[in-house]
């Protein structure tokens, strides 16, 4: 008989429960061997084979090393109600008190936070199919409040979830009024291995009502212990003629010994299944593990018809099915089954070849002829510390991405992450069984629609036991025979893109994301040849090196700010430049391998415009990384695009965060809004798409962790019901979002001023976005230094605290300006990218010098006084022109037919952002153009951004304030009045009729 041990205090404080009554749990707990433990039992637990907590969230602290021990020697749990482990308990004298609520105490357990799901929003209540012990309960259970447990261990180092310590089986679901998974209000976790190897923890993470019938059931479900039960095929995918071969393996760790029969069944693509009984399973002590094997006979005679089949194994504990019956459960709650389910394909071509194709044109993809939006997601697991590929479930890739399909996402993404070793573990020698697995990925991404963009390098590009990993020739050798044994397969499947890599870096992965050198003999080499372009004694004049100097890879202290130079930072300018041009030209080396092999696109990628590029950059995608708040994500859209290629914003919203009390700072409501921001920002700002970082799982981020899109459990997390919304609002509107006019306002990017070292180019350039769009409301993109033809008919443009630029860059504005452009040049602008002196300003009538900023400077503005405020360190990093024979003013210029507004003080770089706004305000009326749409009266705190298409416009309306708004705009020259009510920190999307303003659609619905 099952031993129980059920925790019991009289007046023990209940948390976030309904209060428990003893007697009523003496009668659902009849049939068990019943022990009613007290405080002073914790202290030496007797052999127990369940241990249930019925105070919900309250737990007593003085017995916690107990319960700890307990759980570590594989002790089974059963918790009634609220979040297990949150309330600790203490006693003073006979009364019991309930101390601060903290997250510690579950933290030690994995369980890293809770997000609350309100009872309104799942009306419907369902046992889980998988694990049915709740089906069929006499007495409903009732949830006023659902905790969703969100798992990550203590030590943070690798995701619990995703690991085969610990597996989640939900026992409960709540689906909300749409049909959705939104909860799984009692859940169990089974540990299979790792620190508590051998415990069944089954959580009743909610408040309301369990009925005595729920609560015996799983105390008996709980008693059983962990067990695991898998069925794997010898590959994910087969071909023609080829026979699947399966195993089953059976790890069963609870109280209960004997014989289990084991079977598995296949369900082909047309629903007829074959059954192979294997033999009995003989588990005479625990744990015990069995391994065994089914063939030839199950599949009959080659060849398999092609498509996805199913493969379920069961084990049946007769023993367990014996004293569930005496225990008064139902055959149907199935106790003493335990199912899983994998599944296969036989290669399908003509699946393969009839998928539809995503394009590349006009810096935006482009699907069946029109613009499409990407709302993407990485998968199967992005996370570097887990098996990615190498674990393949085609039955869960089959359901995962018909849940995808069905939420709006219209992209996955596909990488080998930290798997590439594992795929080929020597060069030229692919693991056959990796590759399977990506073949039957690809066919379930064609049987969903779903394209794929495959990155083939990450994290960075794999080594293969070479000295450089850009320029080691056997390296690169080995990069190639692995990108040889994928793309040789998919040469036909159209709805692939191939993507070299999605994260940029350059030559020393061990300190990413800095730029340093990894100093081996090829990078030395390298460097010397690329130094050699140029004559030695120009190369000591950049660097302001004497002759006795060595031109030999930059050191450390090359790299940091001093007050007093020992080194040489100069040097960096050159190296940062090199570095680029070694990680440009390994990309394309590798992009015009797969051309050469297939007529696929294969794309390079690019981590946004604040990286220095190459003097001569081709890239076909940019990435903008949205670790940031909505101010700095539009500065980063707006770089991303800045070299006219599609920009896909990554890694959006979706984080934990904690304050150092180890509590929630963020719950499932901010984060859904914050994805909301994050895709009307990504839309309006003109980026081809978004892509989460994660579906199902979560993943460690920039020393963060980033939520998937569907929790632990496999519910949905809020964040995927905005991503729907939004899914379905531009997928009705993609025939209005075709036509995308370019901005007539241009930013800029000083990417002399980023190559230099303790440069405040990032700084000026996230000032000049933000002040642009608080002056008007005209458009703005953005330009590299590098690549000044992308101006193209640009009226005005913007060159903030730049401090620094090219000569060539430099000759590239003035022609532009003299065509009728408006330039505004804010801060000195006489020296080139190696601060050599340049003559510029002299040359247009203006003799200057350079000077320090003091804390506090004055300047007129169209003879209207500015203060600007420089504090902190700025008077010892920034400096400022004096002009001379002139007082501090904006100067006019007239060059050509345009003009230079030049502004002695550097702007972007004061403490406020007021004086920039007003000079910003007064170039765009320099520059003569008129405002497309304005604001009847003012929104503080509201962005507003519009997307002119061809016969639309999208007004973006997104809330950076903590109270709703009421927004009107005035739209085009017949200022049509639109109206929209912006919730605190929501956003709106409002699209109009390009001519008339009438209203065509919002997101979200009034």
């Amino acid at each position: 008989m099952l031993r129980i041990g059920l925790y019991w205090e009289e007046a023990f404080p209940t948390v976030d429960a309904t209060p428990p009554a003893l007697n009523a749990l003496r009668r659902a707990l009849e049939g068990f061997d019943l022990r009613v433990l007290g405080f002073s039992d914790l202290e030496r637990l007797p052999a127990l084979d369940l241990l249930i907590l019925p105070f919900g969230s309250a737990f007593p602290m003085l017995g916690w090393p107990q319960i700890v021990i307990y759980l570590q020697a594989g002790g089974n749990l059963l918790t009634l109600g609220g979040t297990p482990f949150a309330v600790p308990c203490t006693r003073q004298h006979i009364v019991w008190q309930a101390e601060l609520r903290q997250p510690a105490y579950h933290q030690e357990l994995g369980i890293r936070q809770y997000a609350t799901v309100d009872g309104s929003h799942i009306p419907t209540l369902e046992a889980s199919r998988e694990e049915p012990i709740l089906s069929g309960l006499r007495e409903p259970i009732r949830v006023e409040r659902a905790f969703e447990a969100i798992l990550w261990p203590a030590d943070g180092q690798a995701p619990a979830a995703h690991t085969r310590d610990r597996v989640v089986r939900p026992l409960l679901y709540g689906r909300d009024a749409s049909g959705r998974l939104v909860a799984a209000p009692i859940v169990a976790l089974d540990h299979v291995d790792g620190e508590f190897a051998g415990g069944r923890w089954v959580l009743a993470n909610l408040e309301g009502r369990l009925p005595r019938d729920a609560v015996r059931r799983l105390a008996f479900y709980g008693a059983l212990g962990a067990s695991d039960l898998t069925v794997t095929p010898s590959f994910a995918c087969y071909f023609a003629g080829e026979q699947p071969r399966l195993t089953v393996h059976a790890t069963r760790l609870g109280p209960l010994y004997g014989r289990h029969a084991a079977r598995v069944s296949v369900t082909d693509p047309n629903g007829v299944q074959r059954t192979c009984e294997l033999p009995p399973v003989s588990t005479g002590t625990a744990p015990a593990y069995r391994s065994t094997q089914c063939d030839g006979a199950l599949f009959g005679t080659p060849p398999l018809p092609p498509g996805l089949y199913t493969v379920e194994a069961t084990l049946v504990d007769e023993e367990a099915r014996d004293l569930a019956a005496r225990l008064r459960i139902p055959p149907a709650a199935s106790p003493g089954l335990r199912r899983h389910r994998n599944g296969f394909w036989v290669w399908d071509d003509r699946l393969a070849t009839g998928a539809s194709t995503v394009t590349v044109a006009d810096a935006l993809l482009h699907r069946d002829g029109l613009p499409h939006f990407v709302l993407g997601t990485s998968y199967p697991n992005p996370d570097p510390m887990a098996d990615s590929l190498a674990d393949p479930n085609p039955h869960v890739w089959d359901a995962d991405l018909k849940a995808m399909k069905e939420a709006g996402v219209s992209l996955l993404r596909v990488g080998t992450w930290m798997d590439r070793r594992r795929a080929m573990p020597e060069p030229g020698l692919p693991d056959e069984g990796y590759l399977r697995a990506v073949d039957a990925l690809i066919l379930t991404a064609c049987k969903h629609d779903l394209p794929v963009l495959f990155t083939l390098f990450t994290y960075p590009p794999e080594a293969w036991d070479g000295a450089n990993r850009y320029l080691d020739p056997r390296t690169v050798a080995a990069q190639q025979d692995f990108v040889a044994a994928l793309i040789s397969r998919y040469r036909q499947v159209e709805s692939v893109l191939w993507e070299v890599t999605d994260t940029p870096s350059l030559l020393a992965p061990a300190r990413l994301p800095e730029v340093r050198p990894s100093g081996d003999p090829y990078e030395e080499h390298a460097w010397r040849e690329w130094l050699s372009a140029r004559p030695e004694e120009a190369v000591r004049a950049d660097w302001r090196a004497t002759p006795r100097a060595p031109l030999a890879l930059p050191s450390p202290a090359d790299f940091t700010e001093q007050c007093l130079q020992v080194a040489h930072p100069l040097k960096v300018v050159d190296y940062r430049l090199f570095a680029q041009e070694v990680y440009q030209r390994w990309q394309n080396e590798i992009r015009n391998f797969i051309r050469v092999r297939t007529p696929l696109p294969a794309l390079a990628a690019d981590g946004g415009g604040a990286l220095p590029p190459a003097p001569a950059t081709t890239v076909e995608l940019a990435y903008a990384h949205a670790h940031c708040d909505d101010a700095d994500l539009l500065w980063r859209a707006l770089l991303a695009r800045a070299r006219r290629q599609p920009a896909l914003i990554d890694g959006a919203a979706g984080r934990l965060s904690e304050g150092p009390d180890r509590r929630p700072r963020v719950g499932d409501a901010e984060r859904r809004d914050a994805l909301e921001r994050v895709l009307t920002v990504a839309l309006t700002a003109g980026c081809a798409g978004v892509i989460r970082p994660a579906w199902g799982v979560n993943v460690p981020c920039n020393g963060a962790v980033s939520l998937g899109l569907v929790r632990d459990d496999g519910t949905a997390d809020p964040e995927l019901e905005a991503l729907s919304a939004f899914s379905r609002f531009v997928e009705r509107n993609r025939q209005h979002l075709a036509g995308r006019e370019p901005e007539p306002a241009v930013m800029v990017v000083p990417q002399s001023g980023l190559l230099s070292p303790g440069s405040l180019a990032i700084a000026a350039t996230q000032a000049c976005v933000q002040a642009f769009h608080q002056a008007s409301p005209v458009g703005l993109r953005a330009v590299n230094e590098y690549t000044l033809a992308d101006l193209g008919e640009a009226r005005l443009i913007l060159l903030p605290a730049a401090r620094l630029l090219r000569q060539e860059a430099w000759e590239a504005l003035l022609e532009h300006v003299a065509t009728g452009a408006t330039l505004l040049i804010t801060g000195p602008i006489d020296e080139d990218e190696h601060w050599q002196r340049r003559e510029r300003l002299a040359e247009l009538g203006l003799a200057a010098h350079t000077h320090p900023v003091a804390r506090e400077e004055s300047v007129l503005l169209e003879g209207r006084p500015l203060t600007l405020r420089f504090g902190g360190d700025k008077p010892y990093r920034v400096d400022k022109a004096v002009l001379v024979g002139r007082p501090a003013e904006v100067t006019v210029v007239p060059h050509g037919h345009g003009r230079l507004l030049f502004a002695p003080l550097p702007f972007e770089l004061a403490d406020s952002l007021e004086p920039l706004v007003a000079l910003y305000a007064a170039a765009v009326a320099y520059s003569g153009l008129p405002p497309p749409f304005t604001l009847a009266g003012e929104a503080p705190g509201v962005l507003v951004r519009a997307l002119w298409c061809r016969q639309a416009v999208l007004y973006g309306l997104i809330s950076q304030c903590a109270e709703d708004r009421q927004v009107e705009i005035l739209h085009g020259a017949q200022a049509v009045r639109l109206t929209a009510r912006v919730p605190a920190r929501r956003a709106v999307l409002l699209l109009v009729d390009r001519d008339t303003g009438v209203e065509l659609d919002r997101h979200p619905s009034d």
